[in-house]
């Protein structure tokens, strides 16, 4: 049964990340019928409101209105994060209190690490955790309300982004200054990783609402790894960072804190505290089991966090601004079917103008986070407006208008050079591509006229694809891949030569042309069905296809690339799948 959702403080990061996961992961999405985030700041979510939830304004003092907030949305599932907010227990007890009169059945709480450990005369910010969760659980014993029948609490550990309110101080000194000490350790745990085993948990099924692996649980959610102050700028260097690790004392922290980071108040002195459990040695251990029950995933490693952030902590100085300024996600908004932005012009750059030039570079690891960090803009950007096609804000109601704005970020990723990790980076965000849009594209209604550009957007992806697998450069003039040199003759030990070129060239793993080759039959066969559907429903497509010229083009959907992997192995050549009376 779908859940209709509840999430308090979604104006805060952690509360708005998984409102975003919820709402645009399709692991979570079908799994929920409806979103309402209560936010004391609603200006804050804007973008969740373009995603589909409703955004209802949180007035503390106004307990009645809260209730019948809660009973107006039908929330049987509640997600309740005390904010960030001096009076923090007295707003958590009001939404608690509001949670037992609107009768909602699924409770959970959003707690923190090492609380637990706190003592109420040196962390008591910390200690108001306990609480919190006190009262959180003596619900399930009133026989007055049907509330907290399923209630579980995540104590979430040491969040790794907190590092970057370091971020400024690290660029001016070169030096991660925190006052926990060299010997002592914690360990860190990733806000991607708390929203992910926040959504599996408020989506789950049981008998009694949440699932029995949650119902009832008290979940501990560290990082997977414990690190000392040290230890921190040990992973810091391996992903390329050229910092040390400083102790400090309190007052050195509160003056940075105060003069670089924006946070409140009470979470500044929250931080101070937790950084004094630290160095008691009350925080020397990892709790990551549930996180793998629950996820089947490994939760993220430290050397992964700074390689994900690893501009944040760089000095800001113009040679660090060349490359990465053509990749920021400020770029106009993209309509043309080509692409003539900074960044693709970056690409060409570092290749040559020429696609055919015999000289391949490899992007650099800055170039290809920012790269990264541009296509995932534009790509929520498309999801959020494809979700409401049929609502009148939607920039995409029509097939038209979706393959319009997804084409510039296919000729951006096919620019990518087939160099190693490059090339690698090509074959995943092609994947994402690929299976995105044969997804959504049978979410539209089939016109005639819209036909001949989805032919000749899908004859691009084919064309794309064969040059991934053929290992070529994309020549985005011509539509086509091309081969490049790869010889050298000066090479280095890494597979460079002296200029930093690439000597050999990747191939797709067999893993990657296994999920490509399911991705294109099932897209295909979905295609076929949808197509069939309107036409009984409505005209007769394969008519106006005979008549355009275009089903040959429709039954070789991907023969190119289908023909060039083969079998499976890649050793036999075999007939594609074709869309054979489509239509």
């Amino acid at each position: 049964m779908s859940r209709n959702l509840c999430i308090t403080s979604a104006d805060g990061q952690t509360g708005h990340l998984i409102a975003e996961l919820i709402l645009t992961d399709d692991a979570f999405t079908s799994k929920v019928k409806s979103v309402t985030c209560l936010s004391l700041h609603p200006e804050k979510c804007n973008d969740l409101e373009d995603l589909g939830a409703v955004i209802v304004p949180y007035k503390p003092g106004n307990a009645a209105g809260l209730v019948q907030s809660l009973k107006e949305s039908g929330a049987d599932t509640i997600l309740l994060i005390p904010p960030a907010h001096k009076q923090k227990v007295k707003l958590a007890e009001e939404m608690i209190l509001a949670t037992r009169e609107a009768g909602v059945l699924n409770t959970v709480l959003l707690s923190s690490a090492g609380a637990d450990l706190a003592e109420r005369d040196d962390q008591p910010r910390m200690r108001e955790f306990i609480d919190i969760e006190a009262r959180f659980m003596e619900t399930k014993g009133l026989s007055e309300t049907s509330a907290a029948t399923s209630p579980c609490i995540i104590r979430a550990g040491f969040y790794a982004e907190n590092l970057l309110l370091y971020n400024k101080d690290v660029q001016k000194n070169g030096k991660l200054r925190l006052p926990v000490g060299e010997q002592y350790s914690f360990a860190p745990v990733a806000l991607g990783d708390i929203a992910t085993i926040a959504a599996y948990v408020l989506t789950s099924q049981g008998p009694k609402g949440l699932s029995d692996q949650v119902c009832g649980q008290l979940i501990t959610m560290t990082g997977p790894q414990l690190v000392n102050g040290p230890e921190l700028a040990s992973n810091a260097q391996k992903a390329g960072l050229k910092l040390e690790f400083e102790d400090i004392s309190e007052k050195q922290a509160i003056e940075i804190l105060e003069a670089d980071a924006e946070i409140d108040e009470s979470e500044m002195q929250y931080l101070l505290e937790y950084y004094s459990l630290v160095r008691a040695g009350k925080t020397n251990y990892i709790s990551t089991h549930s996180f793998h029950d629950i996820t089947g995933s490994h939760p993220t490693e430290m050397l992964q966090f700074f390689q994900t952030y690893d501009a944040e902590f760089k000095p800001k100085r113009i040679a660090d601004h060349i490359i990465p300024t053509h990749f920021c996600v400020s770029q106009p908004a993209m309509s043309s079917p080509e692409i003539h932005d900074p960044i693709s012009s970056s690409i060409q750059a570092q290749n040559g103008h020429d696609a055919s030039s015999s000289t391949i570079h490899r992007l650099a690891p800055n170039q290809e986070r920012k790269l990264v960090d541009y296509l995932e803009d534009h790509l929520l950007d498309i999801t959020r407006n494809y979700k409401k096609r049929s609502h009148p804000s939607s920039t995409l109601p029509t097939l038209a208008s979706y393959l319009t704005a997804v084409h510039p970020l296919l000729a951006l990723i096919l620019q990518i050079p087939p160099a190693e990790p490059s090339a690698s980076l090509r074959t995943s965000l092609l994947l994402r591509l690929t299976g995105e849009v044969l997804g959504s594209i049978i979410g539209y209604r089939p016109d005639v006229d819209t036909l001949p550009q989805l032919l000749q957007w899908l004859d691009e992806l084919d064309k794309g694809w064969l040059a991934v697998l053929r290992c070529q450069a994309w020549d985005p003039a011509a539509h086509t891949g091309v081969d490049v040199d790869t010889s050298s003759d000066q090479t280095a030990h890494d597979g460079t030569d002296t200029a930093g070129r690439v000597s050999g060239m990747p191939s797709v793993s067999q893993t990657d042309r296994t999920r490509l080759r399911s991705i294109l039959i099932g897209g295909t066969n979905n295609m076929e069905e949808w197509l069939a559907d309107i036409d009984a429903a409505d005209q007769n497509f394969q008519a106006a296809l005979e008549t355009m010229g275009l089903q040959m083009g429709f039954n070789d959907l991907f023969a190119r690339t289908l023909g060039e992997m083969g079998s499976l192995d890649g050793s036999m050549p075999i007939d594609p799948q074709r869309m054979a009376e489509t239509c």
